[in-house]
């Protein structure tokens, strides 16, 4: 089995974490919210044995940098292009879920001759509705109140697993730990707010 390997590197002032298995052609993985690198892990072990599989911390998130800035999907877009410039990633797939479908759907329009497969997984076609989520809603409707659970990640993540899943599609209670880890360093309340 390949070995997963963590890699840190500062690309134009912005530090990046990331994660990679395998050799290949490269596969980007793009995490959503309250997420991170890790909740591509179970997929990376099954790639890796055709590609070279690159999770990626988006900034704000994880060990990633949390810099003050614009943090909109066509502004991370183009970081993760200057971070696959850097590391000499040229031509990949990608797949997105969650917020990285919006930053993938901006790296898609910024180099389309750069993506060869694009999967998207989990975000809406249209028009999103904030209802059809009922923490996206709270959220929206209740901003100093989101701001405030924010700053409690173990809160947030539960929450959000709890209103955004079935009691049998949920994770386990061990996963959601190692997701509240990953979404418990300094500065991810203020980036995802």
């Amino acid at each position: 089995m390949n070995p997963l390997v963590h890699f840190t590197k500062t690309v134009n002032g912005s530090l990046w974490h990331w994660t990679e298995m395998g050799t290949g052609d490269p596969v980007i993985l793009l995490h959503g919210i309250p997420e991170s690198w890790q909740c591509w892990r179970h997929q990376m072990a099954l790639l890796s044995t055709q590609f070279r599989v690159i999770a990626l911390d988006l900034p704000g998130y994880g060990q990633s940098g949390k810099d003050e800035g614009d943090y909109t999907g066509n502004a991370v877009a183009r970081k993760v292009l200057e971070l696959l410039d850097a590391i000499n990633v040229d031509r990949f797939r990608l797949a997105g879920h969650d917020w990285g479908v919006l930053v993938a759907d901006h790296l898609c329009d910024q180099a389309p001759e750069r993506v060869e497969r694009y999967v998207r997984c989990c975000l809406s076609l249209h028009n999103y509705d904030a209802r059809n989520s009922l923490h996206h809603h709270w959220n929206a409707t209740h901003p100093d109140a989101f701001s405030r659970l924010l700053q409690n990640p173990e809160a947030y993540v539960r929450v959000w697993f709890d209103s955004s899943c079935k009691p049998e599609t949920k994770p386990a209670d061990a996963e959601i730990r190692e997701i509240v880890a990953e979404f418990s360093y300094p500065g991810i309340a203020e980036a995802a707010n």
